[in-house]
This record gives structure tokens, sequence and C-alpha cells, in this order.
């Protein structure tokens, strides 16, 4: 069944593409049940792109959660509570002020939390967090985060804020997050059971801005993907460089090596997303075509 976008194009309201390219005929397997559950956080702007990868992700993995995520407008305040809490022991902790390029973030530890003031562009610097009890705490056994959004609006002939949740996430132990950098894994290096994996959904700019506003992402191990080939992407959705896949074919890459099994299902999904991909190279070809027909 399908209903009318903003631009009065039929959609399928299944898989959020336009009824002339819906992919739900092509999946030709039921979805994959698997054991690695994976939480995509996505850029609230890479939900309607047309070629955002997730889509196929959404349908095709059983074990599969989006939370969407938006960038800092004003401020945020994020709560940080470890899963077992026993045992801790803060002592007069008080308040640290961490300063990374002169933008500031305020740490507050409590008696089974921690809180986080994020300005917007900010770039918290999570090292006393780490090594603080209640950092420990979260790293070995999950802990559960929830993130408030300061919003400024304007009403009137004023401005006016209001404190809005954005959302509320449990990171049980054994996850991992998805992301390179100094400090991440290879795949192949990985020497612990991964149970969860978190993969951050955006543009390679709107992903590092996640990475910097969300601080408890710090408290994951990281992995990295060691791919040099060009992504299915690159003649349509411009990467910064071989190495750099779109968010779906990073998943598979990771289920690939970590999970195992399911591999002829897996590329099942792949060479989906590279039939959307064919679809928007045509639909651009089209219409270079109908530019250049005109007098």
């Amino acid at each position: 069944m399908g209903s009318e976008g903003p631009s009065k194009r039929p959609f399928c309201n299944h898989c959020s593409k336009p009824l002339r390219t819906c992919l739900c005929s092509r999946f030709t397997s039921p979805p994959i049940d698997n054991s690695i559950a994976i939480t995509v956080l996505q850029h609230n702007l890479e939900k309607r792109h047309p070629l955002n990868s997730i889509r196929i992700a959404k349908l095709g993995l059983r074990n599969l959660s989006i939370i969407p995520i938006s960038d800092v407008n004003l401020r945020s305040s994020l709560l940080i509570r470890p899963l077992d809490p026993k045992h801790l022991d803060f002592g007069d902790l008080g308040e640290c002020r961490a300063e990374e390029q002169g933008e500031k973030c305020r740490i507050r530890w409590h008696d089974e939390c921690i809180s986080i003031g994020v300005d917007r562009g900010a770039k918290p610097n999570m090292k006393s967090v780490l090594a603080s009890p209640i950092g420990k705490a979260a790293i070995s056994n999950g802990f559960a985060a929830k993130k408030i959004q300061t919003k400024q609006t304007r009403r009137g002939s004023s401005d006016e804020t209001e404190d809005v949740e954005e959302y509320e996430i449990v990171i049980p132990a054994g996850t991992a997050l998805l992301y390179p950098g100094d400090g991440a894994m290879a795949l192949e290096a990985v020497d612990f059971e991964v149970k969860h994996l978190i993969v951050l959904d955006g543009t390679w700019g709107k992903a590092r801005r996640m990475y910097c506003e969300n601080p408890w992402l710090q408290l994951m191990p990281r992995l990295r993907l060691d791919w040099k080939s060009e992504s299915l992407y690159s003649e349509v959705r411009h990467e910064p460089k071989a190495g750099c896949l779109s968010t779906i074919e990073s998943i598979m890459c990771a289920l690939k090596t970590l999970q195992g099994g399911e591999e002829v299902k897996l590329d099942e999904l792949l060479m989906l997303f590279e039939s959307m991909v064919g679809d928007q190279r045509r639909l651009k070809d089209e219409k270079f075509k109908r530019m250049a027909s005109k007098p």
C-alpha cells in the first residue's frame, strides 16, 4: 500500500521508496536472524535520503533497531547510569570541567550515575569518566544513556527554550561501536565476544559530530573495517576515500567477520543495495537526458 510524499509521488509504506523503485519485491528470503544485535544511531537528516541504505538493513535483519539522533541545537544533557551500580564508591568527586580546544562540557558525578552537559559544537574529553568508578562499571557491565536536548525556538517576538528527551538507550555488556580512528581494533583482531554492535548512520561529517556530541559512545570498544575497495555508493554519492563504505556495507562486513554463517543471505542484501544504487543512477541519467533534450 502506498502513500503520497511531499512531492505527491506515491511511496511504499514498507520500504519508504517511491513505488516505481519499490524494493519489497526484490527480497527473496525472509529476514536474517542475526545473533549480534544491531543498533543504528541515525542522523535525522539521513532518514529520507533516497540512497539511505538502512531501509534495506531494517527489512533484511530481524535483530536491528534504529534510534534517530539530531545535532545539538543549543545544549544537551546526558545521564549515564551503570546497569549494575552495586559496590560503587564515588567519594567526594565533586564537579570537574573538561575542555577540548576551548570548548566546554560539564561533568558531574552523582551517587549512582554521571551527568554530562554538552554545548553545541563541543568535543568532550572523556578521560576522567573512563577512569572513574562509574566509567569502569559501565564498561564492564553495561549502562543506560539518556539524552535531553535543550532547544531554542522562536515564539512570537521572543526566543524560548524547551527540554526534550531525544532517546534513552540500554547498552548491554559485550557492546562495541563500529567506528574508525585511533585506538579502533580491526574486526579480524577482536578477542572478545561481540553481542551488540552500535553503528552510526549519516555522512562522514555527521557521523563525526554524532560521535562527539554523544560522548557515551567513548565508553565502548571501537572496531574498524580494513577495507580497501570502493563502496557501491561511489558512483552516486561522495565518499572521502576508498574503504569508506555505506552503512549497510559496513554492517554486512561486520556480521560476516564477527558472526559467521548466513553469508549467502548477507550477500543478497548487498545485491539488493546495489540494485537500489542502480535505480538512482538510472534516474539520474534519465534526468540529464530530459534536460539535454529541452530546446
